[in-house]
């Protein structure tokens, strides 16, 4: 394993909910719904760091960079790029680093929005409004004649 190679992460305060960072201790074994909350948590991440997210693997919450094994950081990473698929950004491992744990593994990724994928939510919203009156119309004129 290369771990011992790898600079040892340092340790980090404890994560925040406002921003774009998150926190992972690993995302492995992931049913469908909870990588539904997760891709939730990632459109957040970005929205807070306008297109931009930054995620640490193998920390835990209160910022202790404990790692996980090379297989778990495999499967999350695998994870987070189903993620980025669904919201439409690009992601990057910036780099690796060994956790405090012996032969554990860290990651820092970055999320970055294409630029094609921002949509603004007002957008979206008068998007749909259109949508609904041009399929609704038709049918509301029916039922008045």
């Amino acid at each position: 394993m290369y771990s011992t190679h790898l600079e040892l992460a340092p340790s980090l305060s404890a994560e925040v909910e406002e921003g774009n960072t998150e926190y992972k201790f690993k995302l492995t074994g992931v049913t469908h719904e909870t990588l539904i909350h997760r891709t939730t948590q990632l459109n957040w991440r970005l929205n807070e760091g306008a297109g931009e997210a930054i995620y640490k693997v193998g920390v835990e919450d209160n910022g202790n960079p404990f790692g996980i094994s090379e297989e778990d950081m495999t499967e999350s990473i695998a994870n987070l790029e189903k993620m980025a698929e669904v919201v439409g950004c690009n992601m990057t491992v910036l780099r690796l680093l060994r956790g405090k744990q012996a032969s554990s593994l860290i990651a820092e990724v970055m999320m970055r929005r294409s630029h094609r994928q921002s949509v603004n939510p007002e957008q979206v919203i008068l998007l749909l409004i259109l949508l609904y009156f041009i399929y609704f119309s038709p049918l509301l004129l029916l039922l008045l004649i």
